[in-house]
């Protein structure tokens, strides 16, 4: 959807912009940036996708189930990565909201 729309808003700026505007008509969606983004995108959507799983391997499911569920298997650390998580994820919407009803005024 980007993508589209940013050729879309190159062909506008192209047809209105000024033309004392020097090589105006060059403005164009550069490919090797672009499948190098996507390149980068899929290897860290795939890192971070793996994250949990290699986590995963790491407990010892009798372990967990011995104790059960009490969630005493996690650690100080990955309570409190957890909780800077949810505070990150809190701010950004809030930050979302906030710049949303500001537009909207």
């Amino acid at each position: 959807m980007g993508l589209l729309l940013a050729k879309l808003a190159i062909g506008v700026l192209v047809r209105l912009g000024p033309e004392q505007l020097p090589r105006l008509d060059m403005i164009n969606i550069d490919w090797r940036i672009l499948v190098f983004t996507l390149l980068i995108i899929l290897l860290i959507g795939l890192s971070f996708g793996m994250a949990p799983a290699f986590q995963s391997l790491k407990l010892n499911p009798n372990e967990s189930l011995k104790e059960g569920g009490r969630g005493a298997s996690s650690g100080n650390r990955q309570r409190r990565t957890r909780s800077v998580l949810v505070v990150a994820e809190v701010a950004l919407a809030l930050a979302l909201l906030i710049s949303h009803a500001a537009e909207l005024r």
